[in-house]
């Protein structure tokens, strides 16, 4: 019998301590945070739509200079330059990335997954709470994931 209440309670235990991390995991990224995180780095960029032509998901590494711009080199060895920003509102905003957004600057929000994945979501998908932001359940597609965070240029 006490065995029982044991497991039981353990069992309630390790519940709450994981919905306490996947709710952590889904928070928003503050404006700071994004900053120190890419601010010179090359990182590992996915983009969460599969290319029309191939039907394969896009990767390529990308630089974050300290200066806004970022240098994206495809496998293919072709270059892209683009600028890139944090605003105020905890949105990180990448201009003329024409193939993922559309033309002009676009921002979303970035949410990390604590073992070094993060995701980029457009506005729509976010919900607020209390001065906190966070991936609405019910929209959750994301259009980038960055993964392979390493400090310096490294392409």
């Amino acid at each position: 019998m006490m065995r029982k209440i044991i497991g039981c309670i353990s069992a309630v235990l390790l519940f709450f301590v994981w919905c306490t991390q996947s709710l952590a995991m889904d928070s928003v990224l503050k404006a700071g945070e994004i900053s120190s995180l890419l601010m010179d780095t090359t990182i590992k960029v996915t983009e969460a739509k599969k290319n029309k032509k191939t039907g394969k998901t896009l990767s390529y590494a990308a630089y974050f200079a300290a200066d806004g711009t970022i240098r994206v080199q495809h496998p293919d060895g072709e270059t892209e330059f683009f600028n890139w920003s944090v605003n105020k509102d905890d949105t990180l905003c990448v201009i003329n990335n024409v193939r993922v957004w559309g033309s002009g600057p676009s921002c979303g929000y970035l949410v990390g997954d604590n073992q070094g994945i993060y995701k980029v979501y457009p506005m729509k998908n976010i919900s607020s709470e209390k001065n906190k932001k966070y991936v609405s359940v019910k929209k959750a597609g994301h259009v980038l994931t960055f993964s392979n965070i390493q400090r310096g240029n490294h392409l």
